[in-house]
């Protein structure tokens, strides 16, 4: 009889659960503003000491690999940037997969560090 009784509340629970799943271009604009959430926290702080800036790989490319590289500050909280990052990373991922999205699958070099150049910091890569 138990049995029966969690049966029938599992099945009520999966009945209420909301089941609007977000279109192609809402998924898309949620990705956008994180990624706007991404920017605006990796520009705020001024670049003044390159010795205080890093850069992490951020989005998923079709194919695999980051889809960018940005940079970031490390007087900022880095653990809650990261996890920020990990999640429009994972979101991009599932929504490649989801509707099929493809790319040039290039490699992304990563950068070899970060400069200042008039307060905002600029990657560099050993091309230049």
């Amino acid at each position: 009889m138990r049995f029966t009784h969690l049966l029938v509340i599992v099945a009520i629970a999966l009945a209420c659960e909301d089941t609007h799943q977000m279109s192609q271009e809402e998924e898309l604009q949620e990705i956008e503003r994180m990624r706007e959430e991404i920017a605006s926290i990796s520009l705020s702080e001024t670049c003044t000491n390159e010795e205080d800036w890093s850069y992490v790989g951020i989005g998923h490319k079709a194919c695999g690999g980051p889809a960018e590289y940005v940079a970031y500050s490390i007087l900022i909280d880095v653990d809650g940037f990261e996890s920020l990052i990990e999640e429009y990373t994972i979101a991009q991922m599932e929504y490649n997969k989801r509707w099929g999205i493809g790319s040039d699958c290039s490699i992304i070099n990563p950068p070899s560090g970060v400069t200042c150049q008039e307060g905002e910091p600029v990657l560099v890569y050993n091309n230049q």
